[in-house]
Order: structure tokens, then sequence, then C-alpha cells
């Protein structure tokens, strides 16, 4: 038996590092079967889809797409609109300062 700290902590080296040594592992296990579990869990919710379910699940995320491709195209139009407003007040204020200086 190996100790350190003296004769007054007894600390025995080899009892504190099989026990680190079980404790990791036991948590190594454990987060192992934690992620096999979750795959399967994950890997039975398709289990049950039909032909149906998933064609109309791929319906769906292509609907969806398309609805943000419509919002995007309309974003970018409003975006371009006030783009141009800015440009044409900017126009505006030099076009006024330049009048304001001539004076």
């Amino acid at each position: 038996m190996t100790t350190v700290g003296g004769s007054h902590a007894h600390f025995d080296v080899g009892a504190f590092t099989t026990g680190a040594a079980g404790g990791a592992l036991s948590i190594a296990g454990a987060l192992v079967a934690g992620i096999a579990n979750y795959r399967a869990a994950v890997e039975a919710n398709y289990d049950d889809w039909a032909d149906a379910k998933l064609r109309a699940a791929l319906r769906y995320s292509e609907l969806m797409r398309a609805r943000e491709q419509i919002m995007m195209g309309r974003l970018a139009q409003e975006l371009t609109a006030a783009h141009d407003e800015i440009a044409r007040l900017k126009r505006d204020h030099a076009v006024s300062a330049a009048r304001a200086l001539k004076r």
C-alpha cells in the first residue's frame, strides 16, 4: 500500500486511482448507453412512417420552402424600394444644400 501525505493523512494512491478509474468507466458506460437509447428512439420514430406520410412531409417541406422564397422576394423588393427612396432623399438634400450655397 502506497500512502501519501505522511502519517497524518494515510492517503492510499492505489485505492484512489482504482476508484477514480472505476467511476470514470461508470460514467462513460452511462453516456454510451444514453446515446444508444437516443439513437434507437429516433429510429423508432420513423419506423411507422408510411409512404403517404413521407410524401406529405416532403410536400409540406416544399411548400414551406416556396413560402420562404416568396417572402424573401417581397422583402428584397421592399429593401430595393427603401434604398431607392434613400437615394432620392440624399439627392434632394444635396440639391437643396447646393442651392443654399449659391445664395
